[in-house]
Parts: structure tokens; C-alpha cells; sequence
């Protein structure tokens, strides 16, 4: 079902030991505001042992990604952004960037279409992929990659909007604009209007 929390996940990714930090931060914002999902990380192979070693402790489940699946010959930022779609155990996987930070309980996003959900709902924002989220399926994930690699040379992020608006027999949905804003920590009054209004924001 939609609404249970134990089949709902947050996932972020880590490709450098430099992106880290970055990921941990994030982990402990959303533990911070009391998420009651589960927070994943996936890492490519480019992440050191010791820096996989502080993943495993701080988040609750720890994926490696599969590069060999990556026949698209996409870049691995782009790769990455399809894994979500694997994740067969779960019925909701909400991406994050690692860049992001959560300062206010935001477990809501996961039912926000109920049952109604699409297969993948992103922000309004044609620019961003920070976050958004999907039903995971391993045979979308597998038409995309195809897809994908007939069209060398198309980026993830254009092809997936492209892909969803011809599967849509009516207007794709979109994720709440709370959940979709980029932020200056120079800005002091953008600031004080993320504190007010906003729950997740990317930096």
C-alpha cells in the first residue's frame, strides 16, 4: 500500500569519497526531523573501503551500483539517477542529492498522490533532478536503459521527462514546490523563507 512506511525509502547516492560528507550530512537532517523510512545509500566502486565503512554505520541500508548494467554508456551521474527504479522490495523510493538537507519532517512526499501515484514524479523544474520519486521497477528500469543506449548521447535527465509525458495518458504529476528549491546560504531573506515555508532544499 501506499501509506506504509515500511515499504518507503530514502536513497542518495555517493560516487567520490569527496561526495561523503555531503551524503552524511544529509543522512542525519533526515534523521533529525524524526523520518520513520528507511535511508539508503548507493556507492560506486570509486568509493574507498573506509569511506564505505562510515556509509554502512550511519545509514540503514547500503547498495552498491552495479556499473556492468550501465550499457547505455551513460555518464555515472546520469547512471545513477536510474537505480531508484531497482529497488523491487519497495513500493516508494524518493532520490535526494547529496547536497540536499531536510530540516523539517517531509515523510508526507511519499503519499502525496496515494494510489495514484506515477511511475516516476519529478519537480516542475526542467533544470533539476535533486530529487523525485518512483515506484520502483526493474523492467522500467530495464526499458530505459535500452532506451537509453539505442539513443547514445541522450542524457538521463531530458530522456526521463520525454519518457514520462508519453506514458501519460493525462498531465504528469509533479512533487509539491516545498519539496523543490535550490538556495543560496549568502541570501538571508531566501533564508528565513525556507525556514518559514520550505522543507527540503538543495545547496
Amino acid at each position: 500500500m501506499a501509506g506504509d512506511a515500511n515499504n518507503q525509502i530514502w536513497l542518495t547516492y555517493v560516487l567520490t569519497d569527496e561526495d561523503v560528507p555531503n551524503a552524511l550530512t544529509l543522512c542525519f537532517s533526515l534523521k533529525s526531523v524524526r523520518t520513520n523510512r528507511k535511508i539508503a545509500v548507493v556507492a560506486s566502486r570509486k568509493v574507498s573501503l573506509q569511506q564505505r565503512e562510515f556509509l554502512h554505520w550511519s545509514f540503514d541500508m547500503f547498495y552498491c551500483l552495479d556499473e556492468d548494467r550501465n550499457i547505455a554508456g551513460l555518464e555515472i551521474e546520469e547512471y545513477v539517477k536510474l537505480f531508484p527504479l531497482t529497488l523491487k522490495s519497495f513500493s516508494r523510493c524518493v532520490f535526494l542529492a547529496p547536497t540536499m538537507l531536510v530540516f523539517k519532517n517531509s515523510d508526507d512526499i511519499f503519499n502525496q498522490y496515494g494510489d495514484q501515484q506515477d511511475d516516476i514524479v519529478m519537480t516542475e523544474n526542467e533544470n533539476d533532478m535533486s530529487i523525485f520519486m518512483v515506484r520502483p521497477s526493474p523492467i522500467i528500469f530495464e526499458i530505459l536503459v535500452n532506451s537509453l543506449h539505442a539513443r547514445n548521447g541522450t542524457g538521463t535527465k531530458n530522456y526521463l521527462r520525454t519518457w514520462i509525458q508519453n506514458q501519460q495518458e493525462t498531465k504528469p504529476k509533479f512533487l509539491h514546490g516545498r519539496y523543490d528549491r535550490i538556495l543560496s546560504l549568502q541570501n538571508t531573506d531566501l533564508l528565513g523563507f525556507v525556514k518559514q515555508f520550505l522543507k527540503l532544499f538543495v545547496y
